[in-house]
């Protein structure tokens, strides 16, 4: 499944209460989904982390009290957060991340709130959701397994796939994702240029990391920073691997050759355009980045001039980061112009 189609699924198993469990390799975004999912349908969520957890955080901690006959009894008393099962008023999903690296006694004790919701005879809230999620265990990421009971009690086990080079259109919602997370534009343009580095994953016990959409991220998020030349390649090659930080590094000197954004305000009918496709995308992602109500007529008039796929992609993408361009003239004259292309995107 592509991360929109994993979406859906969320929302019609959160919906009609269906646990579902998901499985994929790490760092594609499983969990960020599952939020997204919560947040899209307006269900409140809890975070729970099975593989750091003990039995009695799901079966509660066993207790003596006094009944009204005068005999001791023993109970177990719900812990922490699993109290808001028993008490949630409206529609709350719980989501056990991780699950596949949980011990047995563990899944045991989760079972039995998937199968008899409830937690030793404390009956769970009908407005409570379950939705699960795991790595796969040749992910070198400690997974030995889930039980064969625990597995049935999902009504599906669906994967999350991140394949940049046979299904293109998992760069383009990673792209949409870039915009709306305020990523660099050299780092989406990198990425929508050489789309294979979205997604290199190489499971290791190595202390190295590989280019997935996890790390893409983490390079993201230090540039953002202010990220120096004088540690740059040791942080980007520490993130995401030597070659991919060699071939980025080669990447972003097309930057220092772009015209400014000065130059395409001031005169968007002549100022130069690249003549390579690597610095046309790496100049459109400048623009949209740079985009506002005032520039926007002027970006219009350059972009056109790089072409339509240059053209519809940056108002996109642009009109996703700055919504308020949506209401300009010039931006309603592209929609009318161009309306057919936009609905087929």
């Amino acid at each position: 499944m592509r991360p929109s189609e994993l979406k859906k699924a969320l929302e019609f198993s959160l919906v009609n209460n269906f646990p579902l469990l998901i499985k994929g390799q790490p760092g594609i975004g499983k969990s960020e989904i599952v939020i997204q999912a919560c947040e899209t349908i307006g269900y409140e969520y809890i975070i729970l982390h099975p593989v750091v957890s003990d039995p009695t955080d799901f079966k509660g901690m066993p207790w003596v009290v006094l009944t009204k006959t005068g005999e001791n009894e023993a109970i177990f008393i719900p812990l922490g957060e699993m109290k808001r099962l028993l008490t949630a008023t409206k529609p709350l999903v719980v989501f056990f991340d991780d699950l596949g690296q949980s011990t047995p006694a563990v899944q045991s004790a989760i079972m039995q709130i998937l199968l008899a919701r409830q937690i030793n005879g404390h009956k769970i809230s009908e407005f409570v959701r379950f939705v699960a999620a795991t790595n796969r265990r040749i992910d070198f990421s400690n997974v030995s397994g889930i039980l064969e009971a625990v597995k049935s009690r999902f009504y599906s086990i669906v994967e999350l796939v991140i394949d940049p080079i046979k299904d293109p259109v998992v760069v383009k919602e990673w792209v949409q994702w870039a915009w709306k997370n305020d990523m660099p534009s050299e780092l989406i343009s990198f990425i929508e240029f050489n789309p294979k580095w979205l997604n290199q994953f190489d499971p290791t016990r190595d202390l190295t990391n590989s280019p997935i959409p996890r790390t893409n991220a983490n390079v993201g998020r230090m540039m953002k920073a202010g990220l120096t030349n004088d540690i740059w390649d040791e942080m980007v090659s520490g993130a995401a691997g030597e070659k991919y930080c060699y071939d980025f590094k080669n990447y972003l000197e097309t930057y220092r050759y772009l015209p400014s954004i000065y130059q395409i305000e001031s005169d968007p009918n002549n100022t130069d355009v690249p003549d390579k496709i690597g610095a046309r995308f790496a100049l459109t992602n400048k623009l949209t980045e740079s985009m506002n109500n005032k520039n926007i007529g002027a970006f219009i008039i350059y972009l056109k001039r790089m072409g339509e796929e240059m053209l519809v992609s940056a108002m996109m993408n642009a009109s996703k980061r700055n919504t308020s361009i949506m209401n300009t003239p010039e931006f309603l004259r592209f929609g009318v112009q161009y309306g057919n292309i936009l609905t087929s995107c």
